[in-house]
């Protein structure tokens, strides 16, 4: 286990702040070396850990009491909250649901363990996400949005299971709408209007105006409709409806003469129902370039491994309908504010606006875990390999992105397959 502790190293004013600072279970702990000792535990938190003794076990080792199971989740936490500063991580048990937050205190070497019981709580977010995905449902069959308007802090935000839920303006102020054009200077004052109404106590507000759609820069006509909370939550929920005419203003680069007036089924997949290779890259394009400075992207790039022998095997049908059940899994990866589309054959792109690494690896981690408990095929075991581009606003070209992709796809096959690479110059 590397050097053994000779000492209990905890001080007494330290844990009593500790105790002051962190009501239930804390418990503390000592690295050295890559060994895990144990310093202190509360009685709640020793009452806790006793419904996973697996995980808290300790034996004695000289003067000092060490983690007996190294490897374990919680000697992993610790390691982690070592290295990073913090950590988490949850716990199953038999009758619980126990998580685990480890923290690097000011000593270099102490972790201060906090340990709760998230039984309850999990179900309570069960329950709401059962509703969310509901509501989700719903409203997925209709071009009905929701928004949540903050009258105190003047933050108008369209809430996630809302339809084509794009928005990244900040701050997400009526004003800022307006000055990043996605209200049309025409109706800029009205629109600001509708929300003065709103704090000023106006019990029905409503309005229609041109509004920039973000995956075409097109503007067509919404119809907004506000009504005040009574409830004194300083909170005003709205819905807004777009009108199907395009409007002529634009955008962009692109307007109603450069680009077609498609039907939603010109833009769409016919094999997979995603979108197409044309109206994917487009809505990219725009996406990024109403995005806030700074903010960073990724765009992913999905091949499967090996279709083409799947495909001449089964035959063009079965193939199809792998296609179809593989964008079927994408969807239900990834999140609504992402963009998947399909760009021929059996490549696949996602893209996500403002996201961090950590969230990238943490979505594609979760998309070979989904891929792996699929079963596609009886006969094939269905394989994909990912190009991944991380990049700002600032350094955006999509023809460029798009081969950073392909090389990072390329050597992602070369290197075994099923496996996704990210993009080093």
């Amino acid at each position: 286990m590397g050097s053994v502790f000779t000492t209990n190293r905890i001080d007494g004013n330290l844990l009593e702040r500790l105790l002051n600072r962190y009501a239930g279970g804390i418990g503390l702990y000592a690295v050295e070396n890559g060994s895990v000792a144990f310093l202190f535990a509360s009685e709640e938190y020793k009452s806790l850990a006793l419904k996973a003794a697996d995980v808290f076990a300790t034996h004695s080792l000289g003067e000092t009491v060490v983690l007996s199971n190294s490897q374990g989740l919680l000697y992993k936490t610790i390691m982690e909250a070592f290295d990073l500063g913090e950590s988490q991580a949850e716990l199953k048990t038999f009758d619980a649901i126990l998580k685990i937050k480890a923290e690097k205190l000011d000593d270099d070497s102490i972790i201060i363990v906090r340990l709760y019981d998230f039984t309850e709580q999990r179900s309570i977010d069960t329950k709401l996400k059962l509703n969310e995905d509901i509501i989700r449902s719903v409203l997925s069959e209709t071009d009905i949005s929701i928004w949540d308007y903050h009258i105190d802090n003047n933050c108008i935000i369209k809430l996630p299971y809302s339809n084509d839920f794009n928005r990244t303006l900040e701050p997400p102020t009526p004003e800022t709408f307006v000055a990043n054009g996605y209200v049309h200077s025409d109706y800029a004052e009205d629109f600001l209007d509708m929300f003065r109404d709103i704090a000023n106590g106006k019990e029905k507000v409503s309005g229609t105006f041109l509004i920039k759609d973000m995956n075409t820069c097109e503007y067509k006509q919404e119809t907004f409709k506000f009504k005040c909370n009574k409830s004194g939550t300083g909170h005003s929920i709205g819905i807004s409806t777009p009108h199907h005419e395009a409007a002529s203003s634009s955008s962009c680069g692109l307007s109603a003469d450069n680009i077609d007036n498609e039907s939603d089924e010109l833009n769409i997949d016919e094999i997979t129902g995603l979108y197409n290779k044309a109206y994917t890259l487009r809505s990219v394009s725009c996406q990024v370039s109403h995005s806030s400075f700074g903010s960073t992207h990724c765009l992913l790039l999905f091949d499967l491994d090996n279709f083409s022998a799947i495909d001449e095997t089964l035959g063009h049908e079965a193939g199809n309908e792998i296609l179809e059940r593989f964008g079927n899994l994408l969807t239900s990866v990834f999140y609504t504010t992402d963009t998947i589309g399909r760009m021929g054959d059996d490549e696949f792109v996602i893209y996500m606006p403002n996201v961090s690494d950590a969230a990238v690896k943490s979505m594609l981690q979760e998309f070979y875990d989904m891929l792996l408990e699929n079963s596609f095929s009886p006969q094939f075991r269905i394989c994909a390999s990912v190009g991944v581009v991380v990049f700002t606003k600032e350094d955006f070209e999509v023809d460029d992105v798009m081969q950073k992709a392909e090389k990072a796809l390329q050597k992602a096959k070369d290197s075994g397959k099923n496996k996704y690479i990210i993009y080093r110059p």
